[in-house]
């Protein structure tokens, strides 16, 4: 089948080792091309992003696409992607791609997602990009606490510190080893610090300057890297790390200073250094979080003295802002944003369908998977057999021409081999019914997650629901927010259920369907 329509491939990996892989560039391209191929498509150019976030917008390769549309204006391309989370892995940037995409007057086409404009498909799409969001977050949850264990063991999982390299042993894997060439200055510095034989931060700045080897371009020691030499506890062979709650403990790595010199030295700091009270905690969840919504300024939160006690208040810190009163107490602004959260939980019925939809979808493509494993097993064996032919045929050849032909043969023969068995071997199926339990657990119950959460799963709450930050006031309280999908669900529910519940092709139907 022949077209005159042009075609985009677009390719990406999240990481260099993904680039290697049987999910790599490479496989991307070449299962674009096939379909390209096969719908008759004329593929005029590739972009390819390796090792960039799908989180994010800005990428070299995307970026370079969409200016290679604007310079070809009149030209309808058809931009092709082998997933749909290889456009992007965040509800957001998957919008904010598409309307870019569209505004150029192009074609989205996915290899194993069917797009297209009709409701169910846009409700289905964004679900689908709420759920790639969620396994990215849930991917770093799980990096993380693989890295946790490993600090709570007393090893060091993240960069080493200046003086340090990872250097790697039969009995602890990765450890943690001081330089020699810095070991020694290091030690003096802190040491001369503790001691007072340095009086200040740039007495050690000048000392070190030179002597150790530093990642500034310039190798130059600059004042923040003494404030962080001073300060990091790693140097005395304990571990610490108060953002995961990881009390002081005896680390595997060697130590080049003894923990009393460390403890001197934070005292010494402590002196002539403000200690500020930190609000981004959960006495204040909510701070950043909402604007006021006379004036949009980002609200602030604060402690205030009475006669008795401290009451604690969301503030609106805008001089000229027009808002009375302008300080909320904490517990009425947070009860009211609980109610909030409950007013935004779906009709049960939207989510019925919904997962419905997506549940059908997923067997649909498990079932285009097992026909494409089993493709490549046939040809995987249709290979191994060439190759067998091509070796038996090497001793009987009459010259070393037709020998190095057999053999080029051979070696291509195995490459494709290679990425067959990643097809047929390492597939690594995702629990896509587990997941998506927890998405719409988290749909049906978001107050309970936001009151039971930690600051951080607040925080994850928030942005996952509001794309931007509900505006509040003391009159109209929240009044009617900007919400994210799945949330938005709720705005269908105005559509008759038969609707969005009898939906041809879906089995089985309910009983009243007819």
């Amino acid at each position: 089948m022949l077209t005159n329509k042009k075609a985009l491939i677009y390719c990406r990996v999240s990481s260099d080792r993904q680039a290697e892989e049987g999910h790599g560039l490479d496989g991307q391209e070449q299962r674009c091309q096939k379909y390209a191929q096969g719908k008759g498509y004329s593929v005029v150019k590739v972009f390819r992003d390796k090792a960039v976030s799908g989180g994010v917008s800005s990428r070299p390769a995307m970026n370079c696409l969409l200016q290679y549309l604007e310079k070809h204006p009149n030209s309808k391309f058809i931009v092709l992607i082998d997933d749909l989370s290889r456009l992007a892995r965040d509800l957001e940037v998957h919008i904010q791609l598409r309307a870019q995409l569209s505004a150029q007057g192009v074609e989205l086409e996915c290899l194993n997602h069917k797009l297209d404009g009709s409701l169910e498909g846009m409700l289905v799409e964004k679900i689908f990009a709420v759920i790639h969001e969620y396994q990215r977050k849930s991917n770093t949850r799980q990096v993380n606490q693989k890295m946790r264990a490993r600090v709570e063991r007393g090893y060091w999982a993240f960069h080493p510190p200046t003086g340090y390299e990872f250097r790697k042993t039969s009995e602890h894997g990765k450890l943690l080893h001081p330089i020699e060439s810095d070991k020694r200055a290091l030690k003096k510095a802190l040491e001369g610090f503790a001691n007072g034989v340095f009086l200040t931060q740039e007495d050690v700045r000048k000392f070190l300057d030179g002597k150790i080897k530093t990642r500034a371009k310039d190798n130059k020691v600059h004042p923040s890297l003494v404030k962080r030499i001073l300060t990091e506890i790693l140097y005395t062979g304990y571990i610490e790390y108060p953002r995961w709650k990881i009390a002081r403990l005896k680390a595997k790595h060697e130590g080049i200073i003894d923990i009393e010199i460390y403890d001197r030295i934070q005292e010494r700091l402590s002196k002539t250094e403000r200690q500020s009270w930190k609000t981004d905690s959960l006495k204040f969840p909510l701070r950043r979080f909402v604007d006021c919504a006379v004036c949009e300024t980002t609200m602030t939160a604060s402690r205030v003295k009475g006669k008795t006690k401290y009451y604690f208040m969301y503030t609106c810190n805008n001089a000229e802002c027009s808002a009375n009163p302008k300080n909320i107490q904490k517990h009425l602004i947070e009860n009211e944003y609980v109610r909030l959260l409950k007013s935004l939980i779906p009709e049960k019925e939207i989510l019925q369908f919904a997962e419905r939809v997506l549940l059908d979808l997923w067997e649909n493509s498990e079932k285009d998977y097992v026909l494409k494993k089993r493709e490549s097993e046939q040809l995987l064996r249709q290979n191994e057999t060439e190759v067998e032919r091509y070796i038996n045929l090497i001793p009987k050849a009459k010259s070393d021409v037709v020998v190095k032909r057999y053999e080029v043969k051979i070696e291509s023969l195995e490459k494709e081999n290679s990425k067959l068995e990643n097809v047929t071997q390492n597939k690594k199926q995702p629990h896509f019914e587990e997941a998506l339990r927890e998405v719409f657990d988290f749909v049906r119950t978001p107050d309970k997650y936001w009151e039971e959460g930690d600051i951080e799963a607040k925080k994850l709450i928030q942005a996952l629901i509001f794309p931007v930050n509900p505006k509040y006031d003391k009159q109209n309280g929240f009044g009617t927010p900007e919400i994210a999908l799945p949330f938005r669900l709720k705005q269908l529910s105005g559509y008759p259920k038969s609707q969005l519940v009898e939906v041809a092709g879906f089995e089985p139907a309910s009983k009243g369907a007819k």
